[in-house]
């Protein structure tokens, strides 16, 4: 029987998806949130904003 070897080509760097858009995470274009209940969400600093401006809407003035 032989032993098979993964192929490290294809190995996945950062295996993180954003939290908004399901989007791959790349290094350096990511910003990692810590939720009052200890879960932990990664999203793309574009999406960290969009989530921002719907969860937190600004009252109108």
């Amino acid at each position: 029987m032989t032993e098979q070897k993964s192929d490290f080509r294809f190995a996945v760097k950062n295996p993180h998806q954003c939290a908004w858009c399901s989007g791959p995470i790349r290094g350096g274009e990511s910003f990692t949130v810590t939720f009052p209940d200890k879960e932990r969400a990664v999203f793309h600093i574009e999406c960290l904003d969009r989530y921002r401006e719907v969860m937190e809407p600004r009252s109108a003035q």
